[in-house]
């Protein structure tokens, strides 16, 4: 049975700031997949050059909050076009449009904490 918490619209994510060390939150999109969560970012995000500086991080889903963290993908072009597949199934084909696969898009993958 799947988690009702992966049937929430967004989630809220928790990084910390790369120069002041200060929590900042952002809420996202998401899909969740065998223990990882698809987010999207249109490139330079505040919240990304956070990951990629600490890539440990807190989501809060559901009602729910998890320790995860920021794993690059090997190959982006695919783990892209992962994400939009995982999103066209969870908000519908009418959101999730073909221009989000578009140059410029990243796909970023937190690994949950067990």
């Amino acid at each position: 049975m799947t988690d009702p918490a992966w049937q929430a619209e967004e989630l809220e994510l928790e990084t910390r700031g790369r120069r002041s060390g200060r929590k900042h939150r952002v809420r996202l999109w998401f899909a969740h997949d065998d223990g990882v969560l698809w987010l999207r970012t249109d490139g330079d995000t505040d919240w990304l050059r956070n990951l990629e500086k600490a890539p440990d991080c807190v989501v809060r889903v559901g009602g729910r909050e998890l320790r995860a963290r920021y794993e690059p993908p090997a190959d982006p072009a695919a783990a892209l076009k992962r994400l939009v597949a995982l999103w066209r199934a969870k908000y519908g084909a009418d959101w999730v449009q073909d221009w989000y696969v578009e140059h410029g898009r990243e796909p970023v993958t937190l690994r949950l904490e067990t």
